[in-house]
């Protein structure tokens, strides 16, 4: 942002919803979209946040391949389809999108 308040659009362009991010130095999350000054952005705690461009410390690449395992000890991997199976989303099915750490992102076409 400029200092007269003006966002840079050039820097707004480097964005597109499904991207995953850092922000805040310390903050992960999914763009779910792209506004006129922010994004608006799903965090690892499943937190809904609007995230000015200035906060963004990284935008991670879509083709880095991160991995973890489940409760089981088996891998998971991007496009994996998982059940979760504790907390508020249990029985759930959603399709691994991103993996940061041990924090996955999931995709559910049904979840509104």
């Amino acid at each position: 942002m400029f200092a007269n308040g003006y966002v840079d659009k050039k820097k707004m362009n480097l964005y597109q919803a499904n991207d995953l991010i850092m922000y805040n130095n310390k903050d992960v999350g999914v763009v779910l979209k792209v506004e006129d000054d922010y994004l608006r952005v799903i965090n690892n705690n499943g937190e809904l946040n609007n995230v000015k461009i200035s906060d963004i410390n990284k935008k991670f690449e879509r083709n880095q391949k991160g991995s973890t395992f489940d409760s089981h000890t088996n891998p998971l991997h991007p496009d994996d389809v998982v059940k979760i199976t504790a907390g508020k989303y249990k029985n759930r099915k959603g399709v691994v999108k991103f993996i940061y750490k041990t924090t996955l992102f999931l995709w559910d076409k049904e979840f509104h």
